[in-house]
């Protein structure tokens, strides 16, 4: 039986979890798939600008983590999330259109619309905060 996304909101930091990984490019696969086991990408060299927790797929926690770069990795490929839906294996869809519309919610709430500062993540919940005037979206 193959495993099920199951969407929700997961602390960061879980054991033995696996990482979607998405450049300004699009998001990486490779033969498996576009999961990734947690300390692959930091071994590649790929810096985080920022991780969102996405949720389970069956047991194993499942993490958006964006980078800035977008190199050529050994075996792998950057598609945007159109070609991954279009050409990718039909069992990651869902979990990928969850991590883009994810990905869009947090670059639209990048800063306070009262005040124009940086607004950071809340632990617990999909919503972000402004550290100043404590506006919360």
């Amino acid at each position: 039986m193959k495993a099920r996304w199951q969407p929700g909101c997961i602390p960061a930091g879980l054991p033995g979890a696996s990482v979607l990984l998405q450049s300004p490019g699009g998001f990486l696969s490779n033969a498996r798939g576009p999961l990734f086991p947690d300390a692959w990408p930091g071994e590649q060299g790929l810096v985080a600008v920022a991780e969102y927790g996405l949720g389970h797929y069956g047991t194993v926690p499942v993490y958006l983590r964006q980078v800035a770069d977008q190199p050529d990795l050994p075996g792998c490929q950057w598609q945007s999330l159109r070609q991954q839906l279009l050409h990718g294996d039909v069992e990651y869809a869902a979990l990928l259109s969850y991590a883009g519309q994810i990905a869009t919610w947090a670059w639209e709430r990048r800063f306070c619309g009262a005040c124009g500062r940086a607004l950071v993540a809340v632990d617990g919940e999909r919503a972000m905060q402004c550290l100043d005037c404590r506006m919360r979206n």
